[in-house]
């Protein structure tokens, strides 16, 4: 039968095989592995429990070993694909769904986008349990930490409207600024922790050796950036800089290779019709984003800033980025 691969990872595997979706636990690790079944098995019975409590999950169909076998939704796409063009309504039906998994009991510690489903209704279908926690309804605090935790992952992707009345269907309490404020800071943190999958064998990044290779992130079509002779900490801050950009949503000459054995060097990508401009004029452009983010780009040498044809601004050759200070953007 034939697969394809929706989603892998170091410890897990994502894929589709007919009418059935496999999720597979393969820990690289002799006393991982072992443990693998029993998360198959700790999947299975949370799937089964949310699903009782009238949350829509994938319908367990069978399990062998560190494997599970799941229905397949169909017509469905990840909500971080779905925010890019948001339907109307669907603000407000997310922020209904987070109402109902709170009165469910329904605690997750990682909710975002990609542990979000929505089928040919719009309608959302949580995929991932390793975090939830089941328990009685969800009171303050702990509903308003969920609902932070999940604006974090769109907050970013998703324009003001849509975030407003998201937050409206939630909680109309009139503590939206709060939520927000949480929110971007909960989402910086979580950049700068995620900067990890940068450095190794990840969903962001293939290996060979000790050079790296992004996944397919790029704009097409690209023109290479090569950067050599220069020292092993620039050639870091140039990856993670290009890195941290790339996850916070601003243009800038994103990460395709860094090569770590002699000859050093680091390649980044930018699209092929951008042109030169000014780099005071460049970073004042992008300032309100930068602000947002709660990021500041200092003047450095090695800093450009460039314009493509749609008009967007690009940042290329970063080596430094500073959190701000002083009052949050959101005040």
């Amino acid at each position: 039968m034939e697969e394809t691969t929706l989603k892998q990872s170091r410890l897990r595997s994502i894929v589709r095989r007919g009418a059935a979706v496999e999720k597979r636990w393969h820990h690289p690790g002799p006393l991982g592995r072992l443990l693998d079944g029993w998360r198959a098995r700790r999947e299975a019975r949370r799937l089964r429990a949310l699903l009782e409590r009238g949350i829509r999950v994938p319908r367990v169909l069978a399990q062998r070993g560190a494997t599970l076998e799941l229905e397949w939704i169909e017509g469905a796409r990840d909500l971080e694909q779905a925010l890019a063009r948001p339907e109307a309504g669907l603000a407000r039906k997310l922020g209904q769904w987070l109402n109902q998994l709170a009165e469910a009991g329904i605690e997750h510690a990682d909710l975002h986008p990609g542990n979000v489903l929505l089928d040919v209704r719009q309608e959302p279908w949580l995929i991932d349990m390793a975090a939830v926690r089941i328990g009685a309804a969800l009171q303050r605090p702990r509903r308003d930490r969920q609902l932070q935790q999940f604006l974090s992952g769109i907050v970013e992707l998703a324009g003001p409207d849509f975030v407003n009345e998201l937050l409206l269907a939630s909680d109309p309490s009139g503590a939206a600024a709060e939520h927000l404020g949480m929110a971007r800071l909960l989402r910086r943190a979580s950049v700068r922790r995620e900067l990890d999958r940068w450095l190794r064998a990840s969903s962001r990044c293939r290996t060979e050796g000790r050079n790296l290779e992004a996944r397919p992130l790029l704009p097409e079509p690209f023109v290479r950036l090569r950067y050599e002779r220069e020292s092993e900490p620039e050639m870091q801050a140039l990856w993670l800089c290009a890195a941290r950009l790339f996850e916070h949503g601003i243009p800038s000459a994103r990460p395709l290779r860094w090569r770590r054995e002699a000859p050093a060097s680091v390649e980044l990508a930018l699209p092929l019709d951008a042109q030169a401009m000014p780099v005071r004029e460049g970073l004042d452009q992008l300032e309100p984003r930068l602000r947002e983010r709660g990021l500041r780009i200092p003047e450095h040498s090695g800093l450009k800033c460039a314009r493509d044809a749609s008009g967007a601004v690009w940042l290329i050759g970063v080596r430094q980025i500073e959190d701000r200070e002083g009052p949050a953007p959101w005040q």
